[in-house]
């Protein structure tokens, strides 16, 4: 919960930064307020089944959602911004992103199905595992500076 809040803080302190200095979505604190209300329980759940610390995981959602407001998020359940890649079989969404065309995105029936995968694919790929083992004290920066693309939008 201690980490939740800190975690709101900072994202209300430096909203302004990200992404260059212009938002993806317009969020309020309000908004980032409610969406760590709605889902800090989610998010606690699957740092006790995982390990993933439930802060990198609502920081991660609050960004790559919008504090849930994305069409993404809205039309698709999909909080995390996860491509329908690597052998994805079930349902998919198309959106824009950063690419030429329309992205294939990971659809869910559920925000709990999509804090599931996140955290599965974040446990089950080597790239992260290793990382986050190696930083139990959260020090995002270090944890995914070498394995996001787009890291600058988390600085």
């Amino acid at each position: 919960m201690v980490r939740a809040i800190i975690i709101s803080i900072i994202l209300i302190l430096y909203a302004p930064s990200i992404n260059n200095g212009s938002l993806l979505y317009a969020q309020s604190s309000g908004d980032i307020q409610r969406y760590i209300s709605k889902f800090k329980n989610v998010a606690l759940e699957q740092e006790r089944m995982y390990g993933i610390p439930a802060s990198i995981t609502l920081a991660q959602g609050i960004l790559e959602s919008g504090a849930g407001k994305s069409m993404l998020t809205r039309n698709a359940n999909n909080h995390f911004g996860v491509k329908a890649f690597g052998g994805w079989t079930g349902p998919v969404y198309l959106a824009w992103d950063d690419e030429k065309q329309k992205s294939r995105f990971r659809s869910y029936s559920s925000a709990m199905e999509s804090y599931r995968d996140h955290s599965l694919f974040l446990k089950n790929n080597s790239r992260y595992n290793v990382s986050i083992r190696q930083t139990p004290s959260c020090k995002c920066h270090e944890v995914f500076s070498e394995n996001l693309g787009d890291f600058q939008r988390y600085l």
